[in-house]
């Protein structure tokens, strides 16, 4: 298991790292980037920097690099593999550095654009500045800051692909990557898990899960929910070996029926017309008739209502009401020939006769 280090004061002066300036050449593209679709750990360069340039729309940074150069403020963030310099913090900018020395790397699409912003460079970046750390567990809290907590956020979902990649390669414990990161050890949780449903759903029970992936947050805030939980299988009390493959086997049918409600599929648009229904679908999930009644028709709101939904829904209502009035009685002493508020008052007496029309027994009993 990693250790963290100790806390301690400002770093010694053998410590301090220096600005070293490098050739384009002598450095790399990261193959493990979170930014990068799964399954692009064997990927060459060419491919790395085509996919960069593909999802990233890279030319308008292309383009103030032309401008103004590459700024010495910004070193990359790199680590010694393989004899090269790989960019750990900065692959953006130095996909746009490459296609700028080699238009004809882009994307066929990209090309002519790659082609005119090289030829209309005003300056040409030759060496660039970098920062050299010795492997990337030192480089984890600045990611971390950075990426995750810090003003340059990635995604949801690329969030939770490098907290698993400090799990699973670095093997440290969610507590310590809390502490790392600068979050919380439950919301570090709650990103992995999310990660390995995806992960283990797709690889292992054939689902597809680019919608659920698009909508990593809404995922995430499922998790929150006990009813969602045990209907797909899920223990979130477990140890960070064990929550690698979170899903029992035996649910893939109801994971399949999650994914599909939640995030829809290519064909079929999702039962949650937003997250804000997650506890309705909550609901539904802990009634074996409601779900029956969802997968024959595919409307939330009537199975919420034949889980027992519309009930509570009522209760809360009634509940918030009488604590409302509880809270107005004092005060309507002082305010007894306020127009507004006797209007407000007539329309009170007037919703409640209606409501006591449908109760009988509690209209006798007053």
């Amino acid at each position: 298991m990693a250790k963290l280090s100790t806390a301690r004061n400002q770093p010694t002066e053998a410590e301090k790292r220096e600005v070293q300036w490098k050739k384009l050449d002598e450095l790399r593209l990261d193959d493990e980037n979170p930014r990068l679709e799964e399954g692009m750990a064997d990927a060459t360069q060419s491919e790395l920097l085509a996919e960069l340039a593909k999802e990233y729309e890279l030319q308008d940074l292309g383009r103030s690099l032309a401008d103004n150069g590459y700024f010495s403020e910004e070193p990359l963030v790199t680590v010694k593999e393989r004899g090269k310099w790989t960019v750990v913090e900065g692959n953006r900018r130095l996909a746009a550095l490459m296609l700028l020395n080699n238009p004809d790397a882009a994307p066929k699409e990209q090309r002519e654009q790659w082609r005119q912003l090289a030829g209309d460079r005003k300056k040409l970046v030759t060496q660039i500045p970098i920062l050299e750390y010795d492997d990337r567990k030192e480089v984890t809290p600045y990611l971390g800051f950075r990426h995750i907590t810090g003003v340059m956020q990635w995604r949801p979902y690329q969030k939770a692909r490098y907290i698993a990649q400090l799990v699973e390669k670095n093997h440290y414990t969610f507590p310590q990557i809390a502490r790392i990161i600068g979050s919380r050890f439950p919301t570090v949780r709650e990103h992995y898990i999310a990660y390995t449903m995806v992960r283990q759903a797709r690889q292992q029970m054939a689902i597809d899960t680019s919608l659920a992936e698009q909508a990593f947050g809404v995922l995430r805030r499922s998790l929150s929910d006990p009813r969602i939980r045990t209907y797909i299988g899920l223990e979130l009390d477990k140890s960070e070996k064990e929550l690698e493959k979170p899903l029992p086997r035996g649910r893939a049918d109801n994971v399949k029926e999650f994914f599909e409600w939640a995030f829809g599929t290519a064909e079929r648009d999702p039962v949650l017309a937003d997250s804000r229904e997650l506890k309705k679908l909550g609901a539904v999930m802990a009634s074996e008739r409601a779900v029956e009644v969802l997968r024959s028709s595919e409307d939330l709101d009537y199975a919420f209502e034949i889980s027992g939904g519309e009930e509570r829904r009522l209760l809360e209502n009634l509940n918030a009401a009488s604590y409302n009035l509880d809270q107005a009685l004092p005060l309507s002493i002082r305010h007894k020939k306020s127009k507004d508020v006797i209007i407000a008052l007539t329309r009170c007496r007037d919703t409640l006769a209606e409501i006591l029309k449908n109760f009988p027994a509690v209209s006798k009993s007053q």
